[in-house]
């Protein structure tokens, strides 16, 4: 697959683009990346962002990213066999992505929004049973600081 391929595609459908990294097209147009992979016999596909927000070559940076903790069995939850709650599935996301994310700021921010956000609600839940109703409230409470400072408000710049 190439950029410009990635590109011209318009079927709904998954887009191979190898080794386990597909190009989810949707019908509403939207592009997304996803890696399909295995982890203790289980199919698990992981969401590497849209195109072309995420380009090619960064899509597949993140995938070889993504499967190296896994080939390496570095994620303790995945080793041990047992499902863990959400806490400490975040604290070891947030401990395998901080030294790929683009300063210390950054990684502390995120944290803290999962802290003052999520945690609460969802820190006890056992993340296979956190779903995306599960998540709404959580999403709704962080939006208002993120739209700000994606320019939401006012039709400009946060940090103008």
């Amino acid at each position: 697959m190439t950029e410009t391929k990635v590109r011209g595609l318009t079927e709904p459908e998954m887009h191979g683009a190898g080794a386990g990294l597909y190009l989810n097209v949707k019908a509403n147009g939207t592009l997304s990346w996803v890696l399909r992979t295995s982890v203790d016999g289980r199919q698990r596909e992981i969401r590497l962002r849209g195109f072309p927000a995420v380009s090619l070559v960064q899509a597949r940076d993140r995938a070889a990213g993504n499967r190296l903790p896994i080939a390496e069995d570095a994620t303790p939850f995945w080793r041990n066999g047992a499902t863990p709650t959400f806490a400490p599935a975040a604290g070891t996301v947030h401990a395998l992505n901080r030294p790929r994310w683009r300063s210390k700021e950054h990684a502390d921010d995120w944290w803290a929004t999962l802290a003052r956000h999520a945690l609460p609600m969802l820190g006890r839940i056992p993340v296979d049973r956190v779903d995306q109703r599960d998540c709404w409230p959580c999403s709704r409470l962080s939006a208002p600081k993120s739209r700000k400072r994606r320019g939401a408000y006012g039709g400009g710049s946060a940090r103008s």
